[in-house]
């Protein structure tokens, strides 16, 4: 295997350990400001080898996101400031909108209207719209055919902008091109359409 192929697996498999780590201390991480969790029990509960959780263990201490320490006789794994901000990220780039068993008819049009001084945000929230697979029907103006404002304001509490209006409408002008965007791309299935009859 090629060594690219090793540090990108390392990457991988490390960042899968952080989110655990998150996950099972988050009550932990709530009822204190120090992010810490016993580093045996973290084996025990992810259920990886020893050897194994010691390399990506080592991988997250290199890179900054967390730290080992041993306090009466008991070693404890702390994740830091930039493990928390990396964290952040992960988390914003997995978000996801979840599709319901149904879909309900209705379209979420999702509009805006942010100042030129924010256009660094206002960019960044337009290529979140599509990455999430919204349509684009105007420059500021995004639909998309499911619940979605959890996910929205998830977004807009990453940056500084939050402006985001949500209309939830029966009907749309034209809507077949709407229909069969979402239809080719796998967002809205043929079941779906029935309720639209």
């Amino acid at each position: 295997m090629r060594k690219d192929s090793k540090k990108e697996i390392a990457k991988l498999t490390a960042k899968r350990l952080l989110l655990s780590l998150a996950k099972l201390a988050a009550p932990f991480f709530e009822a204190s400001s120090v992010y810490r969790y016993g580093a045996k029990k973290l084996i025990d509960e992810i259920g990886y080898e020893q050897e194994e959780i010691r390399d990506k263990i080592a991988y997250l201490r290199d890179m900054g996101y967390i730290e080992t320490f041993v306090d009466r006789k008991e070693r404890y794994i702390e994740i830091t400031k930039k493990g928390v901000g990396r964290l952040e990220k992960i988390k914003e780039s997995d978000i996801s909108i979840e599709k319901p068993d149904h879909w309900d008819g209705k379209w979420r049009v999702a509009f805006f209207d942010i100042a030129e001084k924010h256009k660094l945000d206002r960019d960044r929230l337009r290529r979140k719209f599509l990455k999430l697979g919204f349509i684009k029907i105007q420059k500021s103006i995004y639909v998309y055919p499911f619940e979605c404002t959890k996910e929205i304001d998830f977004i807009l509490s990453r940056i500084s902008v939050n402006g985001v209006l949500i209309l939830v409408a029966d009907a749309i002008r034209n809507e077949e091109i709407l229909v069969k965007h979402f239809v080719d791309r796998g967002i809205l299935s043929r079941s779906d359409l029935k309720v639209r009859k």
